[in-house]
C-alpha cells in the first residue's frame, strides 16, 4: 500500500499588479505572493463582463510573473483581477483598471 500526501499553505495574493494597453492588447505584470502558488488565473472585464481569462502555471524562477490579453477593442476600458491558486486555497488580487488606445 501507498500513500501519497499533499500539503497546501495558504497563498497571499499578486501584488504590484499592473496593465499597459495598446491599440488591441494589454500586458498585465504582477509580483509572485508568498506562499507555494500553483497557478494564476487572470480575467479582464469590460463593463463588468468577462471579455478573457487565461490560466498560468507559476514559474517559480521569476519573482514578476505576466501575460498578455491580445485582440481587444480599441479606445475600451478594461479591468484586470488576477486570481492567486494553491490546492483549496485562493486568493484574489486588487484590480487594476486601464484602457486600449484609441485608433487615430
Amino acid at each position: 500500500c501507498s500513500v501519497f500526501l499533499t500539503s497546501f499553505v495558504e497563498i497571499g495574493k499578486a501584488t504590484g499588479l499592473t496593465a499597459i494597453g495598446t491599440n488591441s492588447t494589454m500586458a498585465v505584470n504582477w509580483v509572485k505572493p508568498s506562499g507555494n502558488v500553483k497557478m494564476y488565473i487572470i480575467i479582464i472585464k469590460q463593463n463588468e463582463t468577462l471579455i478573457q481569462n487565461v490560466s498560468q502555471k507559476n514559474n517559480q524562477e521569476q519573482s514578476e510573473q505576466s501575460v498578455v490579453f491580445e485582440n481587444l477593442r480599441p479606445g475600451k476600458n478594461y479591468t484586470i483581477i488576477v486570481t492567486t491558486i494553491s490546492g483549496p486555497f485562493q486568493e484574489v488580487s486588487d484590480m487594476v483598471k486601464n484602457a486600449t488606445c484609441k485608433l487615430h
